[in-house]
């Protein structure tokens, strides 16, 4: 009958359509596999690959190095932002970005909706390798391509939007621009003073000389050796004027025709460099044991918890005033983080603010230096830097802390120096000659590195997954 032709017919359009509705169930998973595995694949690499630069550096990570070791340097930059705040945006449900749903942290203070899966992602990691494989591969000025076993490796990220302002809601891109020391080559094609120009063209390490002599009158390129980059002023991305502590601006990644060859990771979510602080306390709430930086923290540090253990990986100035802080969606700074050691537990190294006398501390009242723009005339957001510094500072005949007097920290005289107890107040005559006091400058941390950890968060678009690798590396020898 037709009644029966017709219930055949809506029988058999059924089992079709769960036929369809299986193949294409099947092949949403197999393309979600296989995206999964090319972003594996690329996380994986990625992580390899900063591994690799980590165990090869060049320099000991302890402060005063001295130029004539050649032993280069490494750098951390902390940007403003981190887990706690990764974004200045109030970010609604539409948004691309993965979410936890939580609306609160373990304090009770309202957190950016939908903005939990990003992460801190303006930190700067610099350093001199060494490769151990093959040569490192660049160009010059000129386009020719050239190799060395040493080089200069800056891993930064960027906002899509490149402005890296904090109001990208998308995702951010993870860069590592590898510059040649070479200090053989001549690069006197490179005539411009601009570094933004020239490192849009070189490969090549290098820092501005000034010389009315040379044939453009102005001065030339002079390319690096390892001595030289381990004072600050000759290191990438340095305004050719700039005065100490001669900060850097923001790394450029490669445009034009060489757009893409820099790139390490696409739709990242967070680029965070912690450092090991063994002062670090540990907290035990509700079975779950906290370290500074995790959502909760603040609350078990302020609860009366006595810590469990001490020992983590941080952030610079993890318990200042800066990174204590963040900005809630109402505009208002909302403190986060407070931890007041007792005498009989261990010290600290990178809880509170860097040393005043590197002038690259930031508070409430004194504007950071770094990073800067491009000309070295307007800072970017607050930073809190490592460093493990130079020792010709002390040696170059330059008043850095502008009191008149001239390296007195290696003058053989006992100066006055700063006091202890009030390390703003007048200075004192103390402890001999030359100490350690009377230097006119300082690293920011003068303290030793003992390990590093960099997390690389990346987000699937298509599977909506999030992956996160993390690399360990010990500096202890």
């Amino acid at each position: 009958t037709v009644v029966e032709l017709l219930i055949a017919m809506a029988i058999t359009l059924l089992m079709m359509a769960g036929v369809v509705n299986l193949f294409a169930n099947m092949s949403a998973g197999v393309r979600d596999r296989r995206a999964m595995i090319e972003l594996g694949g690329q996380l994986r690499a990625a992580r390899e690959q900063l591994n690799r630069d980590l165990a090869g550096a060049t320099c000991p990570a302890i402060t005063w190095q001295k130029p004539g070791e050649n032993v280069g340097y490494i750098e951390i930059i902390e940007g403003v932002r981190n887990d706690f705040d990764p974004t200045t945006l109030t970010l609604d449900s539409t948004t691309l970005v993965p979410s936890s749903q939580i609306t609160t942290d373990a304090s009770g203070n309202a957190l950016p909706p939908d903005g939990l899966g990003l992460g801190d992602f303006d930190d700067i990691l610099a350093l001199t390798v060494r490769s151990s494989g093959e040569p490192f591969v660049g160009q010059k000025p000129n386009g020719d391509k050239i190799e060395s076993e040493l080089a200069e490796v800056i891993w930064f990220a960027v906002e899509e939007d490149g402005t890296n302002a904090g109001e990208e809601a998308g995702m951010r891109r993870i860069y590592r621009r590898t510059l040649l020391i070479a200090p053989w080559v001549n690069i006197s094609l490179a005539d411009s003073a601009d570094p933004e120009a020239y490192y849009l063209l070189s490969d090549i390490s290098a820092h501005w000389v000034a010389d009315t002599s040379a044939p453009n009158g102005v001065g030339y390129w002079k390319p690096n050796t390892l001595g030289d980059l381990t004072k600050r002023e000759n290191r990438c991305y340095r305004y050719p004027l700039s005065v100490y502590p001669h900060p850097m601006y923001y790394p450029q990644y490669l445009a034009g025709a060489r757009l893409g060859q820099d790139l390490m990771l696409n739709d990242a979510l967070a680029f965070d460099v912690r450092v090991y602080d063994p002062g670090a306390p540990l907290f035990e709430k509700s079975g779950a044991v906290l370290q500074p930086g995790d959502r909760g923290w603040n609350f078990g540090s302020n609860s009366g918890l006595t810590p469990v253990s001490y020992g983590a990986f941080v952030d610079l100035k993890w318990n200042g005033q800066w990174q204590g802080m963040r900005l809630d969606p109402s505009g208002t700074l909302t403190f986060q983080q407070s931890w007041a050691s007792a005498a009989n537990e261990p010290r600290t190294l990178f809880a509170g603010v860097p040393d005043f006398r590197s002038l690259l501390d930031y508070s409430t009242s004194t504007a950071p230096s770094q990073p800067t723009t491009t000309n070295g005339t307007s800072v970017i957001w607050p930073a809190v830097v490592y460093d493990t510094w130079s020792e010709h500072y002390e040696k170059d005949g330059i008043d850095q802390d502008n009191d008149g007097l001239v390296d007195e920290g290696t003058n053989g005289f006992d100066d006055l120096e700063i006091d202890p107890n009030n390390p703003t107040g007048p200075r004192i005559i103390a402890n001999g000659v030359d100490d350690v006091a009377e230097r006119e400058t300082s690293p920011p941390y003068d303290v030793p590195l003992r390990g590093i950890q960099v997390k690389l968060r990346v987000y699937e678009r298509e599977a909506r997954q999030v992956r996160e690798a993390t690399v360990v590396r010990s500096f202890v020898p």
